[in-house]
């Protein structure tokens, strides 16, 4: 009788810890000197507003650069690009101002990482 309670324990311990890892969220808060160096590029924007993506599962927004932080050159980043689904980090933008920290690729992504 024990050996099977405890194996039943067991199986509902594993079961659960195995549930517990694959809901975990792979996006782990970081500080933001750690965002600023990890990024390739940080800037102050306002959002004007979500525009057609023309790559699948990517939302697109139309943003006017405010200030740049990283790199300090004049290069105009008219669009920014971010993953649609939650399971790779995306962020929701609204109509608003943001500090923005992302990586230059053929366009502009910017991740919650």
């Amino acid at each position: 009788m024990s050996a099977a309670v405890t194996l039943a324990l067991l199986f509902f311990l594993s079961v659960t810890l195995n549930e517990q890892v694959t809901e975990g969220c792979t996006c782990l808060p970081r500080h933001p000197q750690q965002h600023f160096c990890a990024s390739d590029i940080v800037i102050r924007a306002k959002v004007i507003g979500k525009v057609n993506s023309h790559l699948p599962e990517v939302d697109a927004y139309k943003i006017q650069t405010i200030e740049k932080f990283k790199p300090l050159d004049k290069k105009r980043i008219p669009v920014i690009y971010t993953r649609s689904q939650q399971t790779f980090c995306s962020i929701s933008l609204q109509n608003d101002e943001y500090l923005l920290a992302g990586f230059t690729q053929a366009p502009v992504w910017i991740q919650n990482t």
